[in-house]
Order: C-alpha cells, then structure tokens, then sequence
C-alpha cells in the first residue's frame, strides 16, 4: 500500500484529499503546516508528497527547499497543490524541484492520475538504477570493496 503525506492547513480540503485517497487505497498521513509536514516526511518516508503552498510557519516553497536538500527525503516525489495560478509561481516551483503542480479547486480524478503517474515514474527510476548498480557489480573486473564509515559523536564532560 503506498504511503502519500498530504501537508495542508485549510482543514476541510485536507480532510477532503485523505478520505478521498484512503477510499483509492492510499494509506495517507496528514501535516496541518510545513513544520509539521517536515517532520512527518523525515519521520516516515512517504511514497509521495502533496503539499499547500501558502500556509503559516513554514510554506510549501520552504518544505520543498529542506526536503529536496535531504539524502532520505530527496527522492520523494513532490507535488504542489495549491491555489497560485500564475506562471512565475508553476516556473519558481519547478525551478525549485518539484515534481508536478496541480491548481485548486482539486480535481480529484486528475489529482489521482498525476499520484499514480509519479509513484510509478519513480519506481522505475529506482528499478533503472538498481540494474545499472547490480551490472556494474557483476561485470566489474577489479574487486570492488564497500566501506560505509560511522561517525559516533562523544561529548566530554
């Protein structure tokens, strides 16, 4: 079941959006601003974001910025929901990373093809790249040796 993390303030579309997705089958995660929607990306790695633009604490554009900056949140699919129309807003968004932008009042058939298009463009770029890392294994001539290092802080007293 794939996980969606919906981060709205106004709360009756937010409560709209989540029904709407658990009837389709989406187990759905919900933030009432971006602090917290931040918090719960990081927290639970959601399949996809849908994410307000205008919203108090932190907006979208600033979710978008931390989490795009994030190793384990980076690749998370990311689309703004939102009720800015205008052309500068769409080009600042996609500029900035996002990976699909879709106008309210939601339209919630497109709003489920876009979701299903994005998680499905991004498994295959996982699929893609998971080839690609098994070939070079498997046809590397030199031994190939993985190292991952941990860094464990101690604080002196």
């Amino acid at each position: 079941m794939n996980t969606v993390l919906v981060i709205e303030d106004d709360k009756i579309l937010l409560a709209s959006v989540s029904d709407f997705l658990k009837e389709e089958g989406f187990n759905v995660i919900l933030a009432n601003n971006g602090k917290v929607g931040i918090e719960m990306a990081l927290s639970h790695l959601p399949d996809l974001i849908l994410c307000d633009i205008l919203m108090p604490v932190v907006n979208g554009y600033d979710v978008l910025k931390k989490l795009k900056s994030e190793i384990s949140a980076s690749l998370i699919p990311f689309i703004f929901m939102t009720a800015k129309t205008e052309r500068d807003d769409i080009l600042l968004a996609m500029e900035m990373g996002v990976d699909d932008y879709i106008t309210k009042p939601i339209d919630f058939d497109e709003l489920i093809s876009r979701i299903d298009k994005r998680i499905n463009k991004t498994r295959e770029m996982i699929r893609r790249s998971e080839i690609k890392y098994h070939a070079v294994f498997e046809t590397a001539f030199e031994a190939i040796l993985v190292i991952r290092i941990s860094v464990t802080s101690y604080v002196l007293h």
